[in-house]
Protein backbone atom coordinates (compact mmCIF):
# COMPACT_ATOMS: atom_id res chain seq x y z
CA UNK A 1 0.00 0.00 0.00
CA UNK A 2 2.64 2.53 0.50
CA UNK A 3 3.82 2.32 -3.04
CA UNK A 4 0.80 4.56 -3.41
CA UNK A 5 2.15 7.74 -1.58
CA UNK A 6 5.16 8.79 -3.52
CA UNK A 7 2.82 8.42 -6.97
CA UNK A 8 0.36 11.02 -5.41
CA UNK A 9 2.95 13.66 -3.43
CA UNK A 10 4.93 13.79 -6.43
CA UNK A 11 2.28 15.03 -8.59
CA UNK A 12 1.62 17.77 -6.48
CA UNK A 13 5.52 18.47 -6.17
CA UNK A 14 6.50 19.34 -9.41
CA UNK A 15 9.14 22.05 -8.43
CA UNK A 16 10.67 19.48 -6.02
CA UNK A 17 14.24 17.86 -6.76
CA UNK A 18 14.04 14.82 -4.81
CA UNK A 19 11.05 12.57 -5.43
CA UNK A 20 12.23 10.69 -2.84
CA UNK A 21 11.01 13.46 -0.11
CA UNK A 22 7.37 12.91 -1.16
CA UNK A 23 8.15 8.82 -0.27
CA UNK A 24 9.24 10.41 3.20
CA UNK A 25 5.69 12.59 3.71
CA UNK A 26 3.82 9.23 2.47
CA UNK A 27 5.41 7.39 4.97
CA UNK A 28 5.59 9.41 7.79
CA UNK A 29 1.99 9.93 7.33
CA UNK A 30 1.28 6.20 7.52
CA UNK A 31 2.91 6.28 11.12
CA UNK A 32 1.23 8.99 12.06
CA UNK A 33 4.52 10.75 13.62
CA UNK A 34 2.99 14.07 13.18
CA UNK A 35 5.71 16.49 14.55
CA UNK A 36 8.58 15.06 11.94
CA UNK A 37 5.56 14.94 9.29
CA UNK A 38 5.65 19.04 10.18
CA UNK A 39 9.08 19.85 9.61
CA UNK A 40 9.63 17.98 6.46
CA UNK A 41 6.37 19.71 5.24
CA UNK A 42 8.02 23.35 6.08
CA UNK A 43 11.32 22.24 5.07
CA UNK A 44 9.64 21.90 1.46
CA UNK A 45 9.52 25.18 -0.69
CA UNK A 46 6.51 27.06 0.30
CA UNK A 47 4.91 26.81 -3.29
CA UNK A 48 4.69 23.09 -2.17
CA UNK A 49 2.77 23.58 1.07
CA UNK A 50 -0.64 23.30 -0.45
CA UNK A 51 -0.10 20.61 -2.91
CA UNK A 52 1.69 18.40 -0.05
CA UNK A 53 -1.63 19.10 2.00
CA UNK A 54 -4.08 18.26 -0.90
CA UNK A 55 -1.73 14.77 -1.71
CA UNK A 56 -1.84 13.96 2.06
CA UNK A 57 -5.49 14.73 2.33
CA UNK A 58 -5.92 12.15 -1.16
CA UNK A 59 -3.87 10.45 0.09
CA UNK A 60 -5.54 9.63 3.83
CA UNK A 61 -8.84 9.32 1.05
CA UNK A 62 -7.18 6.10 -0.27
CA UNK A 63 -5.92 4.33 2.65
CA UNK A 64 -9.32 5.01 4.21
CA UNK A 65 -11.27 3.61 1.66
CA UNK A 66 -8.44 0.14 1.15
CA UNK A 67 -9.45 0.07 4.98
CA UNK A 68 -13.15 0.02 4.67
CA UNK A 69 -12.76 -2.11 1.74
CA UNK A 70 -10.59 -5.15 4.12
CA UNK A 71 -12.88 -4.74 6.48
CA UNK A 72 -15.59 -5.18 3.68
CA UNK A 73 -13.66 -8.04 2.61
CA UNK A 74 -13.46 -9.24 6.41
CA UNK A 75 -17.13 -9.34 6.90
CA UNK A 76 -17.68 -11.14 3.55
CA UNK A 77 -15.60 -13.91 4.73
CA UNK A 78 -17.08 -14.31 8.15
CA UNK A 79 -20.40 -14.24 6.49
CA UNK A 80 -19.04 -17.21 3.89
CA UNK A 81 -18.28 -19.18 6.92
CA UNK A 82 -20.82 -18.90 8.81
CA UNK A 83 -22.65 -19.77 5.02
CA UNK A 84 -20.88 -22.61 4.92
CA UNK A 85 -20.79 -24.05 8.68
CA UNK A 86 -24.85 -23.35 8.08
CA UNK A 87 -24.64 -25.91 5.30
CA UNK A 88 -22.37 -28.35 7.19
CA UNK A 89 -24.93 -28.53 9.83
CA UNK A 90 -28.01 -28.64 6.96
CA UNK A 91 -26.23 -31.86 5.38
CA UNK A 92 -25.23 -33.39 8.19
CA UNK A 93 -29.01 -33.08 9.31
CA UNK A 94 -30.20 -34.10 6.26
CA UNK A 95 -27.78 -37.50 6.54
CA UNK A 96 -28.69 -38.07 9.62
CA UNK A 97 -32.54 -37.83 8.57
CA UNK A 98 -31.83 -40.14 5.52
CA UNK A 99 -30.42 -43.01 7.80
CA UNK A 100 -32.98 -42.90 10.54
CA UNK A 101 -35.63 -43.35 7.69
CA UNK A 102 -33.50 -45.89 6.08
CA UNK A 103 -33.20 -47.83 9.82
CA UNK A 104 -37.04 -47.27 9.86
CA UNK A 105 -37.92 -48.48 6.85
CA UNK A 106 -35.36 -52.30 7.29
CA UNK A 107 -37.35 -52.19 10.69
CA UNK A 108 -40.81 -52.05 8.70
CA UNK A 109 -39.69 -54.70 6.59
CA UNK A 110 -38.84 -56.83 9.04
CA UNK A 111 -41.87 -56.21 11.10
CA UNK A 112 -43.82 -57.10 7.98
CA UNK A 113 -41.46 -60.13 7.06
CA UNK A 114 -41.70 -61.33 10.60
CA UNK A 115 -45.58 -60.70 10.47
CA UNK A 116 -45.84 -62.73 7.46
CA UNK A 117 -43.57 -65.82 8.36
CA UNK A 118 -46.43 -65.72 11.62
CA UNK A 119 -48.85 -65.67 9.36
CA UNK A 120 -47.53 -68.94 7.54
CA UNK A 121 -46.63 -70.81 10.69
CA UNK A 122 -50.32 -70.10 11.94
CA UNK A 123 -51.98 -71.20 8.46
CA UNK A 124 -49.30 -74.40 8.17
CA UNK A 125 -50.60 -75.18 11.79
CA UNK A 126 -54.01 -74.73 10.75
CA UNK A 127 -53.28 -76.51 7.60
CA UNK A 128 -51.86 -79.53 9.83
CA UNK A 129 -54.57 -79.76 12.65
CA UNK A 130 -57.49 -80.23 9.06
CA UNK A 131 -55.13 -82.97 7.76
CA UNK A 132 -55.01 -84.77 11.52
CA UNK A 133 -58.65 -84.01 11.75
CA UNK A 134 -59.48 -85.75 7.90
CA UNK A 135 -56.98 -88.29 8.94
CA UNK A 136 -58.76 -89.41 12.62
CA UNK A 137 -62.38 -89.36 10.40
CA UNK A 138 -61.09 -91.27 8.12
CA UNK A 139 -59.40 -94.00 10.13
CA UNK A 140 -62.26 -94.11 12.37
CA UNK A 141 -64.66 -94.44 9.17
CA UNK A 142 -62.21 -97.07 7.94
CA UNK A 143 -62.40 -98.94 11.01
CA UNK A 144 -66.30 -98.91 10.85
CA UNK A 145 -65.81 -100.22 6.77
CA UNK A 146 -63.61 -103.31 8.58
CA UNK A 147 -61.05 -102.76 5.87
CA UNK A 148 -58.04 -104.74 5.64
CA UNK A 149 -54.45 -103.46 6.43
CA UNK A 150 -53.88 -103.39 2.69
CA UNK A 151 -56.98 -101.06 1.85
CA UNK A 152 -56.49 -98.81 4.84
CA UNK A 153 -52.74 -98.03 3.88
CA UNK A 154 -53.69 -97.78 -0.12
CA UNK A 155 -56.23 -95.12 1.47
CA UNK A 156 -53.88 -93.51 3.30
CA UNK A 157 -51.41 -92.97 0.74
CA UNK A 158 -54.14 -92.06 -1.70
CA UNK A 159 -54.91 -88.74 1.06
CA UNK A 160 -51.27 -87.91 1.00
CA UNK A 161 -51.49 -88.16 -3.31
CA UNK A 162 -54.59 -85.67 -2.79
CA UNK A 163 -52.93 -83.46 -0.25
CA UNK A 164 -49.84 -82.98 -1.98
CA UNK A 165 -51.82 -81.96 -5.11
CA UNK A 166 -53.82 -79.47 -3.28
CA UNK A 167 -51.35 -78.14 -1.76
CA UNK A 168 -50.02 -76.95 -5.23
CA UNK A 169 -49.86 -73.30 -6.75
CA UNK A 170 -53.36 -72.87 -8.84
CA UNK A 171 -51.44 -72.20 -11.60
CA UNK A 172 -49.01 -75.17 -10.97
CA UNK A 173 -51.66 -77.54 -10.64
CA UNK A 174 -52.39 -80.13 -13.00
CA UNK A 175 -56.39 -81.37 -13.29
CA UNK A 176 -55.64 -84.28 -12.14
CA UNK A 177 -53.66 -85.59 -8.83
CA UNK A 178 -50.14 -86.94 -9.77
CA UNK A 179 -49.06 -90.00 -7.64
CA UNK A 180 -45.45 -89.03 -8.36
CA UNK A 181 -45.99 -86.04 -6.01
CA UNK A 182 -45.68 -88.07 -3.18
CA UNK A 183 -42.13 -90.35 -3.23
CA UNK A 184 -41.79 -94.25 -2.83
CA UNK A 185 -39.17 -93.13 0.57
CA UNK A 186 -42.22 -90.98 1.52
CA UNK A 187 -44.71 -93.98 1.16
CA UNK A 188 -42.49 -96.04 2.93
CA UNK A 189 -42.09 -93.78 5.89
CA UNK A 190 -45.67 -93.40 6.03
CA UNK A 191 -46.90 -97.21 6.18
CA UNK A 192 -44.03 -99.16 7.08
CA UNK A 193 -43.22 -101.10 4.22
CA UNK A 194 -40.39 -101.61 1.65
CA UNK A 195 -39.79 -100.41 -1.33
CA UNK A 196 -41.47 -102.81 -3.75
CA UNK A 197 -44.29 -102.52 -1.45
CA UNK A 198 -44.45 -99.14 -1.55
CA UNK A 199 -44.62 -99.11 -5.03
CA UNK A 200 -47.49 -101.17 -4.80
CA UNK A 201 -49.18 -99.27 -2.70
CA UNK A 202 -48.89 -95.92 -4.19
CA UNK A 203 -50.16 -97.52 -7.27
CA UNK A 204 -53.05 -98.87 -5.42
CA UNK A 205 -54.04 -95.92 -3.91
CA UNK A 206 -53.96 -93.62 -7.40
CA UNK A 207 -56.18 -95.89 -8.88
CA UNK A 208 -58.79 -95.66 -6.00
CA UNK A 209 -58.25 -91.44 -7.16
CA UNK A 210 -58.94 -92.62 -10.23
CA UNK A 211 -62.33 -94.41 -9.64
CA UNK A 212 -63.91 -91.11 -7.13
CA UNK A 213 -61.66 -91.36 -4.05
CA UNK A 214 -61.44 -87.69 -2.30
CA UNK A 215 -60.05 -88.35 1.21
Amino acid sequence: MTDLAPLLLSGFIEDADDQRTAASLALLALTDDSDTLLDTVQALPPDCHNGVITALAQLSGVYLALACGKEKARAAAARRRVAEDDLAIAVAQAESARLLAEQAESEARKAIADHQAAEAAVAAAASREAAARTELAAQEAEDAARLTPRERAERKIARMILTAHATLPVDQRPPQPDMYGVSLEEVSDAIGVARTAASERRQGAYELILSGYTG
